[in-house]
């Protein structure tokens, strides 16, 4: 038996490259948002984060839009505290008047704790819808100026 290569195997002095793909020339994608050639520029980034400056969202909301998710936090973190007081009052005594105030006790915190998780989930989503809504208006100004140029070189 000789040691002959395995017919898939390159020859011994043949350089071995690890792509599976034939040099050739790039396909470009064309469900990609970039026009051709530019999808994998070092400066993608900075042109995104330039037509975004550009669109003159407000600055401050998101300082108060965090404050408010943070009070949110709060609400909830207290509502808990608020709630099991109430449940240590409301069993440490058998006077009805006191456990019927530490119900009411108990209330004011649940309402404290539904309070919290809406604000907290009014704002996280508000945070996530923002850059949500900046990316789609990048990809629709995107794919007008695909439409633009493929109708322009048309005519």
């Amino acid at each position: 038996m000789t040691d002959s290569p395995a017919p898939d195997s390159p020859a011994p002095d043949s350089p071995v490259t690890d792509s599976p793909v034939p040099d050739g020339p790039a396909i470009e994608n064309p469900y990609s948002p970039e026009p051709p050639g530019t999808a994998d520029g070092p400066d993608r980034v900075e042109r995104f984060s330039a037509e975004i400056a550009d669109m003159a969202l407000p600055g401050g909301a998101g300082s108060r839009d965090r404050a408010l998710l943070w009070v949110g936090v709060a609400l909830m973190a207290s509502a808990i505290v608020v709630v099991i007081v109430a449940y240590v009052i409301s069993h440490s005594t058998t006077n009805p008047l006191q456990q019927r105030d530490a119900i009411v006790a108990a209330l004011i915190g649940l309402t404290l704790a539904v309070v919290g998780a809406a604000l907290f989930v009014r704002y996280s989503m508000a945070q996530f819808l923002r850059f949500w809504m900046a990316r789609l208006s990048f990809d629709s100004h995107a794919a007008t100026d695909r439409l633009v140029d493929a109708m322009r070189k048309r005519d």
